[in-house]
């Protein structure tokens, strides 16, 4: 069970720490609760088998390393098996301690971006040039503003009538209540 995918236009984004939440406590039972804070090879399988079987058609899978402090030695061979499946990978969210494990010191993309606690906000596991707007859409707004306002558009309702209790006219409005009826899903 993945719990984290999220598809965008050309892309696919993995919360690690969620993953590991669910591996820790639901298929090892090592009841760490959501304060886990380390990577584990289980995790990181799990979703390499995923993403096998699922033969998406996007180009970039972008893995989210918030809340994650450490990795378990041996992830680097899955992170290049998933690589090797045709995947450019991105990495969000990285701390100084995991750069070694990773390899990431033998990488150079211009766009990496390092942060003020000697991180990565964003590090680009490929020597290419990435597209402006790719770079723009994976971060959490850019998620929530295409997947949000892409879904709101099939609940836009066009209204031309006058409205005797108001003097603003619209000539449209969102549905709210088909919207929340029919997207409960998303909304728990």
């Amino acid at each position: 069970m993945i719990v984290s995918l999220i598809k965008g236009v050309d892309y696919l984004h993995f919360s690690l720490h969620a993953e590991e939440v669910i591996t820790s406590n639901y298929i090892k039972d090592n009841n760490e609760g959501v304060y886990v804070s380390s990577l584990q090879f289980e995790t990181v399988d799990r979703l390499k088998i995923f993403i096998d079987k699922s033969n998406f058609s996007e180009q970039f899978v972008v893995f989210d390393f918030r809340n994650i402090e450490h990795l378990q030695a041996n992830l680097f061979s899955k992170f290049i098996q998933i690589r090797n499946l045709g995947y450019k990978l991105i990495f969000k969210n990285l701390v100084p301690g995991i750069f070694d494990p990773l390899s990431l010191n033998i990488i150079a993309n211009l766009r990496n971006v390092l942060n003020r606690k000697g991180g990565y906000d964003t590090f680009y596991y490929f020597t290419d040039e990435v597209e402006s707007d790719l770079v723009a859409s994976i971060t959490e707004k850019g998620i929530f503003e295409f997947k949000f306002e892409n879904l709101i558009k099939g609940y836009v309702v066009e209204y031309d009538e006058k409205h005797a209790s108001s003097f603003v006219y619209l000539k449209s409005f969102i549905d709210l209540k088909k919207f929340i009826s029919n997207e409960v899903e998303l909304l728990t």
